[in-house]
């Protein structure tokens, strides 16, 4: 399975490379609060970095003195970092790109998927894989800042396109989105801060979103939750609980923000809308004060 997912990542990143333009706003919004999550000197982490497009390279790189890239695609890494950084670049030695299944799709393989949603009880095969997947991160210090930019929607659409509001297949949406968070927490150990931006509604569903003012945005939100007019796995307010149930959020030792959500044009015929949470380490709040 992680080869045909890997192939699908690939794909939607190749079609993706003509949309620079078009999400320039999005970029914005990310980089900002990348920016704001970490201190001066820091070390970034990027889940899902794909073809970068999604940061400006340059701006970061005059905050961290460290950018690690995680993605299945090193051809998409290797594009973005070359569209916005020359090799001379006197920070390109500061980013690294990294190939590593950080969600556990390689337990999973095609027979076991396509069992799901059916009586077959290889769903438990299923449940149990991705409970048990460890990405090997050894090689890896603890990170000052992570950033999961729009990935658990890629995570959790394989298993979900089949059959959307099948209880079996969202109970492992929800599984694949419980190991995301931890593994966010285990790169960050115990005083990096945390950035979780998710796409949660597409205008597929909503198509009105295109007509909305960035201020209407917000109370759209709540109304599309409260109509359950969202990807299944990803309610922002679910989202927001368990970023705020963690152990370092309720000892009062990180703080948490939800930041208000935003259009993300990634194709032409298709915009998804995004929310964002930052949850940062006190000690960060404290240096970010006297910079």
């Amino acid at each position: 399975m992680t080869r045909n997912f890997a192939q699908c990542q690939a794909s939607n990143n190749l079609q993706a490379r003509d949309a620079w333009d078009r999400v320039a706003s999005h970029r914005q919004h990310v980089t900002q609060l990348l920016l704001d999550a970490g201190r001066s000197g820091g070390r970034l982490c990027v889940l899902g970095a794909g073809n970068c497009m999604d940061v400006s390279l340059d701006r970061l790189l005059e905050r961290f003195s460290h950018i690690a890239l995680f993605d299945l695609d090193l051809n998409a890494m290797e594009f973005g970092i070359r569209q916005q950084i020359s090799d001379q670049h006197p920070g390109r030695q500061k980013i690294q790109c990294n190939v590593i299944d950080l969600c556990g799709w390689t337990g999973i393989t095609d027979p076991v998927l396509e069992s799901l949603g059916t009586s077959s009880p290889r769903w438990q095969e299923v449940l149990r894989s991705i409970s048990q997947f460890s990405p090997s991160l050894d090689d890896f210090e603890p990170f000052d800042v992570v950033a999961s930019n729009c990935l658990l929607s890629q995570i959790i659409a394989p298993v979900l396109l089949r059959q959307p509001h099948d209880p079996i297949q969202i109970s492992i949406a929800i599984e694949f989105r419980r190991s995301h968070m931890d593994l966010m927490w285990k790169l960050a150990g115990q005083e990096g801060s945390l950035v979780l931006i998710s796409d949660f509604v597409a205008t597929d569903t909503s198509p009105e979103l295109r007509y909305l003012s960035s201020d209407q945005l917000g109370e759209k939100m709540f109304e599309l939750i409260r109509n359950g007019n969202f990807f299944s796995g990803l309610n922002p307010q679910i989202l927001a609980a368990e970023l705020a149930g963690h152990t370092r959020v309720k000892a009062g030792k990180a703080h948490p923000r939800a930041h208000p959500p935003w259009l993300w044009h990634l194709y032409e015929s298709r915009a998804y809308l995004v929310i964002a949470f930052s949850i940062i380490n006190n000690a960060t709040l404290g240096g970010l004060a006297c910079e």
